[in-house]
């Protein structure tokens, strides 16, 4: 979510694998690969076992989206320019999500952030906007090979970090958890927790609509009950109505824009928080 009134997000195409890694530091990142998975591995066996070691930043190591962040924030000081300061407070790993007030400036970011990455060596494989005739009246020879086919000439609909992103209606989609019910209708604490636990909110938009399941967990805790025994009729009445509303309503679209209006330099605001509001805890 934010205020801009228009949004662009971009993903790197092989990001980690455009990154070599230093002569010295490859030791570190060796494998085995054995030819004959039917012959026994031995460091005698030179024709079965080999020692390979990767040359490239790989996926799975602790360190490498620190590497990847770090190398982009080399690249992107040497830009003067908005869009670099766009895409340095707006990048996560491979995927970045800019935003502008005017649509105008959507052609712009798209063709100048393109232009600093690929000469830095990386590539977009996709590239969204809410701004679609903008993006549409981007000539294709301009735009990514890998973005060509995957941006908003096929879907509205996208994932931004895990999260589906309507960029027609510019909405959020979130999914409630989905209880499954059995013909049995047997629910233990294992259960309802694995069904609160599904929903995907990083951001805590759709906290509101887990509190009652989240209260109902609090009650199995403090019966003391076993993880894998039925549940007590009153609190079972109690989560299957729970279930019930998560069904009737298992999607929640949010608007991705805070604010309705455009901003100035002038605009103030203030949050205000307020807690200790309820007798549950």
């Amino acid at each position: 979510m934010s205020s801009a009134h228009v949004s662009n997000s971009r993903r790197l195409a092989s990001s980690f694998f455009a990154n070599k890694l230093a002569t010295e530091d490859r030791n570190c990142v060796r494998f085995l690969w054995v030819k004959d998975v039917k012959k026994p591995a031995s460091s005698q066996n030179d024709e079965d076992l080999k020692i390979f070691r990767y040359a490239r930043v790989t996926f799975g190591v602790n360190c490498s989206p620190s590497i990847l962040g770090m190398t982009v924030d080399y690249h992107l000081a040497k830009y003067d320019s908005s869009t670099a300061e766009k895409l340095k407070k707006a990048g996560y790993v491979d995927n970045f999500l800019i935003g502008a007030e005017e649509k105008s400036e959507v052609e712009k970011d798209i063709l100048e952030a393109r232009k600093n990455f690929q000469e830095a060596g990386w590539n977009f494989r996709e590239i969204f906007t809410n701004a679609i005739k903008q993006l549409n009246a981007i000539p294709v020879d301009k735009l990514p090979i890998e973005a060509r086919t995957t941006n908003l000439h096929s879907s509205a609909k996208q994932k931004i970090l895990g999260i589906i992103w309507d960029t027609f209606y510019d909405a959020l989609s979130l999914k409630l958890p989905v209880p499954k019910m059995t013909e049995e209708k047997q629910w233990t604490k294992r259960k309802v927790l694995a069904t609160i636990a599904e929903c995907f909110d990083p951001c805590g938009l759709i906290s509101p609509a887990l509190l009652k399941g989240k209260w109902l967990m609090q009650k199995l805790w403090e019966a003391n009950l076993p993880w894998d025994n039925d549940l007590p009729e009153d609190l079972k009445k109690e989560w299957e109505e729970i279930a019930t509303e998560y069904l009737n309503c298992s999607i929640i679209k949010i608007p991705r824009r805070v604010l309705s209006w455009k901003l100035t330099k002038q605009t103030n605001f203030q949050l205000c928080a307020f807690s200790d509001a309820s007798d549950k805890h």
